[in-house]
């Protein structure tokens, strides 16, 4: 009866497998860090297309007032004998295209406050503010531009994930040639 212990020292292709399951928890790591920088992108194109459709509406009714009193007075002309009938249509027909246009905007506004509201998860139920106008993003930028170029091309989520995926094409490809290569085992 004999008893043989086996124990490998060096296993290469096992090394390189422990290499590659790193390398694949870094690429998952780095495609949740996408995810979830994605989930920012839309939550602001979301914030700022609901703050368009605001300012959007607010721009429709103050049209719609102006042109609310331009046609009580084309109304009062035309009933002194002061105005034609034309003046009177044109005055009209421009209140309608803009009541029109109001009415527009605000559907606009209800679907991209729902639509934020999807996004965020709970219904956004009033008037969003807007941006503070003197903490400008390019007042950030002006100072170290290329500070910034450089920070995000280090901190580019697609840009490591393809270099990830690369070394774990290498790695597979030396865990394939490790199945050629010496291990170097010891036995007691």
């Amino acid at each position: 009866v004999a008893v043989t212990l086996e124990q490998p020292l060096i296993d290469l292709e096992k090394i390189y497998r422990a290499r590659r399951g790193s390398c694949e928890m870094d690429i998952a790591a780095m495609e949740l860090r996408k995810a979830r920088e994605q989930l920012v992108v839309r939550v602001v194109e979301r914030y700022f297309a609901q703050l368009s459709a605001q300012d959007e509406l607010k721009l429709a009714n103050a049209k719609l007032r102006i042109l609310e009193s331009q046609l009580e007075t084309a109304r009062t002309g035309h009933a002194l004998g002061l105005e034609d009938q034309s003046a009177l249509y044109d005055i009209q027909a421009r209140y309608e295209t803009t009541k029109a246009i109001s009415a527009d905007q605000e559907a606009k506004l209800v679907d991209a406050r729902e639509a934020l509201g999807e996004t965020l998860g709970e219904p956004v139920l009033e008037e969003l503010k807007g941006l503070d106008e003197e903490d400008s993003f390019f007042e950030l930028l002006k100072d170290d531009f290329e500070y910034w170029l450089q920070l995000a091309k280090e901190n580019n989520v697609d840009s490591s994930i393809s270099r990830l995926r690369s070394e774990a094409a290498r790695l597979d490809e030396k865990i394939g040639m490790g199945r050629f290569l010496p291990a170097l085992n010891f036995f007691v």
